[in-house]
């Protein structure tokens, strides 16, 4: 029974996979829609590589707007998942930041 304990951890982060995989392929389609496959490559290897997450945000407002013909604010509020996913690493980054000993 102790097993158990772990299962709503194991939940979430699948939950968020899933979240995330799905927002990664809306945001694919957008930026291939709204500014062609190439700049969508570039946006991805700048998302992958130079850690940069502005693929997810631009992408799933590209997709909101331009495939699913969303009006600016629903396509806004769209994007704004993506944020779920750039939130902790800022947050991790200013903790480290402000907490780092200079010796």
């Amino acid at each position: 029974m102790d097993g158990l304990r772990y299962a709503p951890g194991y939940l979430l982060a699948a939950v968020l996979v899933v979240v995330g995989l799905a927002l990664g392929y809306a945001a694919w389609l957008g930026w291939a829609k709204g500014l062609g496959v190439p700049w969508a490559a570039v946006a991805l290897l700048m998302s992958v590589f130079g850690r940069l997450n502005v693929f997810t945000l631009v992408g799933a407002y590209f997709y909101a707007n331009l495939h699913l013909n969303w009006s600016i604010e629903h396509s806004i509020a769209f994007a704004c998942l993506g944020l779920i996913y750039i939130t902790p690493g800022v947050v991790g980054h200013f903790i480290e930041l402000f907490t780092r000993r200079y010796d």
